[in-house]
């Protein structure tokens, strides 16, 4: 049986940036969703219900030029233009 101790492996769940395609760490990404009372937000606890998407935290991914087009097709969604001037403010706070 395995032991809980400090040189013990845990699962760390992996998941894809939308933007580098890279797999990283869930912790280390932004998620982004799209939930049906405010649109699309940043899930700050990352455990919000709603369809979602992970972001780098790099600069070079959260300012790409095409990211509003990229994020509403894995979103699904036609992302209204209040809803991404308050997203991308709350990029920059990250």
């Amino acid at each position: 049986m395995a032991t809980k101790g400090p040189l013990s492996k845990r699962h760390r769940p992996l998941r894809t940036c939308i933007i580098c395609r890279t797999k990283i760490e869930k912790k280390l990404l932004v998620r982004i969703i799209v939930s049906a009372n405010r649109g699309i937000c940043i899930d700050k606890y990352q455990n919000k219900n709603g369809r979602g998407s992970y972001i780098c935290k790099k600069p070079k991914c959260q300012n790409k030029k095409g990211l509003k087009n990229q994020l509403s097709n894995y979103l699904q969604t036609n992302i209204p233009s209040e809803s991404w001037s308050l997203l991308v403010e709350e990029l920059v706070e990250k």
